[in-house]
């Protein structure tokens, strides 16, 4: 486990290889976390929020669905290649996820910021269709 300065989490990770010898340089500012990690030859499984530590049964119960063996076997996987390719999946879901949950946010924002505007100056404001006041009763 390891605190992430960067995230401000608490970040679980298992060893998959021995150290290596990586530039710095290469990575952005942001990806320092997964930088320390292929460093030092470990591989991200969780992320925990400063405040959200589980007790160490809970902890030990969620680092077990993280076995690669077990995985293997209920996906049906049979080489390390198609591991890393499920992980690589799975990692790519959730940043899709977290960008699509991000660019919702910007979405909602940026449309209540115009809608402000748009009121201060006097516009009409439009209202869809299923939030009218008259439709509703």
């Amino acid at each position: 486990m390891r605190w992430s300065d960067a995230r401000e989490s608490w970040q679980i990770e298992k060893r998959i290889h021995r150290r290596r010898t990586v530039n710095p340089d290469t990575y952005p500012r942001e990806a320092v976390d997964s930088f320390i990690r292929f460093r030092d030859g470990y591989e991200l499984i969780d992320e925990l929020p400063p405040h959200g530590l589980p007790t160490i049964d809970r902890l030990i119960q969620n680092l077990r669905k993280f076995d690669p063996q077990r995985m293997m076997q209920e996906l049906g996987i049979h080489t390390a290649d198609q591991l890393a390719d499920a992980y690589d999946r799975r990692d790519e879901e959730r940043r899709e996820l977290a960008r699509k949950r991000r660019n919702a946010k910007f979405r909602d924002r940026a449309g209540d910021i115009y809608d402000a505007m748009a009121w201060d100056e006097g516009r009409t404001v439009a209202v869809p269709r299923s939030y009218r006041f008259s439709e509703r009763n």
